[in-house]
This record gives C-alpha cells, structure tokens and sequence, in this order.
C-alpha cells in the first residue's frame, strides 16, 4: 500500500501506546485486548520525554496501536472511550488504566481529549487534566493513562514515524 492509500482509507489519528513501562514482564499479547481489528503491535524505539514523535527512532520495544475511532461496542454517539473496559472504543488492559480513564470527542476537524472521574491520572503533555475539562489534542501530543505512555498521531505523522524506524 502506497503512503497515498493509506492515508486515504485511513483517516482517523492513532494512538501510540507504550506498553513496556506498565507491565515488563509480561509479553504484549497477554496484557492488551485489541480495541479493534485494526489494532496491531508495532515495534518502534523508547520515547524521548520531550514529547517528539520523531524521536521513537533509536532502540525497538514493544507499541501497540489503536486508531481513534468508534466502535460497535460504545453506545455513546459522540464520545470515543479509553480505558480498561471491553466496551471501551480503545482497550488498555493495565491495572494503571481505569475502566474508563477519559474519551475524545470530535471537535470540528480535530479532536478535544477530556479526563472521567478516576483514581489514576489522565495527563496531556505533562498537565493533569480536570474532570470534565476538554482540551485539544494535537498531532505528537503525549498522553498519560495511569503509567501508560501514549502519543496521539495523524496518519501522516505515524507514516513518517515508521518509515524511518531502526530495525
């Protein structure tokens, strides 16, 4: 597939999860459900703390990848749900991750993220969300999800990303 066609049949942002930092020893099959068909493991490097995309470049480790979109299982029209539960439209199966952690909306040609009521923390590049609060979420923006480390990107951005990947 052609960088034209995927970005024409996939529209949708992805949401870049680091899966080593919450649970090491297990192995990543056993410790995420897939929120989607679409949702499959990529090996890409460390996250640079500075909140780069560009620079997942160095050392592969283990990633999972969900595309932001809704699912059949959520019954809310307008929100796409994160978290640990199977009804969620993005599933995080990590203690850290509540059973629903936060959601995006749709907000004109973008997305805002907004934080639920938890007992684990919902940051956007580093800032603590407020419950209720909706703030824009951007391409290369580092999300939180209780120790799971995720970058949300447009397609365009993940193409980059793992076209120059190490091996």
């Amino acid at each position: 597939m052609t960088a034209a066609q995927f970005l024409e049949r996939h529209t949708d942002p992805w949401l870049l999860c680091e899966i080593h930092r919450a649970l090491p020893s297990t192995p990543a099959a056993d410790i995420l459900v897939p929120s989607t068909a679409r949702s499959v493991p990529v090996d890409v490097a460390p996250v640079d703390r500075r909140l780069n995309p560009n620079s997942l470049l160095t050392i592969d480790d283990r990633w999972m990848l969900h595309p932001v979109q809704k699912s059949d299982r959520n019954p809310w029209a307008e929100r796409i749900l994160v978290g640990r539960a199977r009804n969620n439209d993005i599933v995080l199966s990590i203690q850290s991750v509540s059973r629903l952690q936060c959601y995006f909306v749709r907000k004109g040609a973008g997305f805002q993220l907004f934080a639920c009521k938890t007992t684990s923390r919902t940051l956007l590049d580093g800032r603590p969300l407020s419950l209720g609060e909706g703030v824009d979420v951007k391409d290369g923006h580092q999300l939180v999800l209780g120790t799971v480390t995720a970058y949300f990107l447009e397609g365009s951005s993940l193409l980059s990303l793992l076209g120059r990947r190490k091996t």
